[in-house]
């Protein structure tokens, strides 16, 4: 198959996201800009290809169970990871298929674009070499394998940022935004994991293996999956978190986030202080015609911000 990647996974690594580079295509000029708060935006006005021709949507929309059968097989194929479809766009010539993981606890999102000649039933979705393209799209894959590595430990931070949301007046993202909007590895309403790209060849030797092992084994295999490739990078997580404060103020919900830090770094034994974890709190708007959010303006504190 020729292989193609959504132009979103291309250019982003959340649309919902930190301080990293974020998709900028604005919503149809018929669509006009609203504004809302992290706890009402559910994905109004966010649109893939808003120029999209009207053959190409018809082609899309009349063949799209193929291309969600083709997206499936190609997860499959190449990570050996079952996946559901949770989002279909019509793009030009193609389509862009979004998937939800969850499977063996490896849990991630990621969107796949598909030529409209890739959905040929009889064409094989390996792909067969190494590049960027591939790269790209394992840097999502792997943000899971980290998450199921440290589950106790990511489940636990969940679980302090969900309980600590009145006393330090913030709020995040719905359930709703993430499934409509996200496709760049594991997040959830609260925070997002990043992950250096690996190639396919290195997956294919070294974490693919550990798909079905026990969770100590899965634990095990992480671990020296990073020491025989070498991997230096320390994984991030990064916290989209709107602050319920009005009007919001820096000052103030800078010393929340401090607060936070030294909670999070007090509790290290319970948190996954393996990863550098970035507490950001920002302004609690989200506009239609830039549904993300860039962290511009918003409080920055890092915990556990040493070598891995």
């Amino acid at each position: 198959m020729k292989f193609k990647l959504s132009p979103i996974i291309l250019s982003t690594t959340l649309i919902l996201g930190g301080c990293t580079p974020m998709f900028h295509e604005k919503v149809p000029d018929r669509i006009p800009a609203q504004e809302y708060t992290g706890q009402e935006y559910t994905g109004q006005g966010y649109k893939d290809d808003p120029h999209v021709d009207k053959k190409s949507i018809h082609f899309a929309k009349k063949h799209r169970k193929s291309f969600e059968k083709s997206a499936i097989r190609f997860f499959k194929d190449n990570f050996s990871l079952n996946v559901k479809v949770t989002k279909f766009a019509p793009i030009k010539d193609g389509a862009i298929v979004y998937i939800h993981c969850d499977d063996h606890d490896i849990q991630f999102n990621a969107s796949l674009s598909l030529a409209q000649d890739d959905i040929d039933e009889d064409k094989s979705m390996k792909v067969k070499e190494d590049g960027d393209g591939i790269a790209n799209m394992l840097e999502h894959v792997l943000t899971g394998f980290e998450y199921r590595a440290h589950k106790k430990e990511y489940d636990h931070l969940y679980n302090y940022l969900d309980k600590n949301k009145e006393k330090y007046h913030y709020t995040g993202y719905t359930k709703e935004a993430i499934t409509n909007t996200q496709a760049s590895g594991y997040a959830n309403e609260y925070f997002y994991i990043t992950y250096t790209p690996e190639q396919l060849s290195t997956y294919k030797k070294y974490y693919e293996p550990l798909i079905k092992m026990n969770q100590k084994d899965f634990e095990e295999g992480m671990r020296k999956a990073r020491e025989d490739t070498h991997y230096k990078a320390k994984p991030i997580t990064v916290t989209t978190l709107y602050s319920t404060d009005k009007p919001f103020k820096k000052s103030i919900s800078g010393d929340y986030a401090d607060k936070m830090v030294r909670d999070i770094e007090q509790d290290e034994s319970n948190m996954p202080s393996t990863s550098r974890i970035d507490i950001m709190i920002g302004n609690n708007i989200i506009y239609t015609a830039k549904p993300y959010w860039s962290g511009e303006g918003a409080v920055d504190y890092v915990a556990f911000d040493n070598d891995y």
